[in-house]
């Protein structure tokens, strides 16, 4: 997993902008029919993987180290995760993230080209 932790040490700024613009990007493909189709075929393939990162990296009895986090990332179009930026970077949050990159995340549509799919994830942390 080095490749993943050096990215998530970057600074957040890539080709396309600052990590709120890459955030606002996915929103505005996810909302689309394409985004909207993608994220219900994502799901059935990460949600298993998205539901045992959270207990193992946010267990019961143990306090989380950030109320809410928002990972932002690339999938392309072999499915594999890439340009994962996450904010804040907490300790619980990156133990999420690294979970969640050996996901087998479906192929996204030819549509989004070699850059493949911007996807966003929001997760809010009940104690």
């Amino acid at each position: 997993m080095p490749a993943l932790v050096f990215i998530l040490a970057s600074s957040g700024l890539h080709a396309e902008g600052t990590f709120d613009a890459r955030v606002e990007r996915a929103r505005r493909v996810e909302a689309s029919a394409d985004g909207k189709a993608y994220l219900r075929l994502m799901w059935k393939y990460v949600g298993g993987y998205s539901s045992v990162a959270l207990r193992e990296c946010f267990r019961k009895g143990t306090p989380p180290d950030t109320p809410s986090f928002v990972l932002v990332a690339n999938v392309l179009p072999d499915g594999s995760f890439s340009r994962v930026d996450l904010q804040p970077r907490t300790p619980m949050a990156v133990c999420y993230v690294e979970h969640l990159a050996d996901a087998p995340f479906p192929k996204p549509p030819e549509i989004f080209g070699d850059a493949g799919i911007p996807i966003v994830i929001e997760m809010t942390i009940e104690p």
